[in-house]
C-alpha cells in the first residue's frame, strides 16, 4: 500500500509521526508532501529531513509554496492530485482545522480525492495548534506502541519548536497515551496510539 501525508508545515507530520513509522515497518510505501514554506525555512527544513530518517524508510518532499498562495481552486485541487498521485492512503488536515494553512490543504485534499479511490484520513488537532473548541473527536486510533520510540526521536529533531515551546514534548507523548489508553482500557499492552478522522474509506 502506498501511504502520503499531505501537511503544509515541516512539523506536522508528527500527528501521524507513529502512524507512518509503522505502516514503514510493516513494509508499505510511505512517503511526506510539506507543501508551504518553514516558519523558519532553512532550520526547520533541516529539522525535518532528520525527523523523517528517525521514522524509518519513510520518503520526503518540500514544495515552499508561500502560505497566501493557498487557495481552493481547480490549480490546487489539480496540484492535490499531484501530492497524492498513486497513494493509496491519504493522511491530511481537517478542513475545519482553525489554522488557516491546514484548513485549506484539508479542503484541498478533500476534494482532491474525491473521484477515486483513495481512503481519505484526516489528522487530529496539532500540537502546538491553540484550542479549538468544535473539533471533533476522532473515529479512528492506531497503536503505535511498537513505534512510539520513532516518534518521539522525531520530535527531538525538532529543536527549535522544543525550544519555543518547552512543553511540547510532554503534551504530544500526554495525548499519545491517553488513545493508547482509550485502546487498551489498562491491560498495559497498548501505551500509545495516534487518532484520526476518517473521512472516505475504500477497500478494494
Amino acid at each position: 500500500m502506498n501511504v502520503t501525508a499531505i501537511v503544509a508545515h515541516c512539523d506536522d507530520e508528527l500527528m501521524c509521526a507513529g502512524t507512518l513509522a509503522r505502516f514503514a515497518a510493516e513494509g508499505h510505501s510511505v512517503t511526506i508532501q510539506i507543501v508551504c514554506e518553514s516558519e523558519i525555512l532553512y532550520e526547520r527544513d533541516q529539522e525535518s529531513w532528520a525527523a523523517s530518517e528517525a521514522l524509518g524508510s519513510v520518503g520526503r518532499y518540500s514544495y515552499a509554496f508561500p502560505d497566501d498562495d493557498l487557495r481552493l481552486d481547480r490549480l490546487w485541487v489539480h496540484r492535490g492530485d499531484q501530492f497524492s498521485y498513486e497513494s493509496d492512503l491519504v493522511i491530511s488536515h481537517r478542513p475545519d482545522d482553525t489554522n488557516q494553512s491546514h484548513s485549506l490543504i484539508g479542503q484541498i485534499m478533500r476534494a482532491a480525492c474525491r473521484k477515486n479511490n483513495k481512503t481519505l484520513w484526516q489528522l487530529d488537532q496539532s500540537i502546538p495548534g491553540g484550542w479549538d473548541a468544535t473539533s471533533p473527536r476522532p473515529n479512528h486510533l492506531v497503536n503505535i506502541t511498537s513505534t512510539w520510540s520513532k516518534k518521539m526521536d522525531a520530535v527531538n529533531c525538532y529543536k527549535s519548536q522544543l525550544d519555543r515551546y518547552p512543553q511540547w514534548w510532554s503534551a504530544i507523548e500526554a495525548r499519545d497515551r491517553h488513545y493508547g489508553w482509550m485502546l487498551d482500557q489498562g491491560n498495559n499492552e497498548i501505551t500509545h496510539a495516534e487518532g484520526f478522522i476518517v473521512e472516505k474509506s475504500v477497500w478494494l
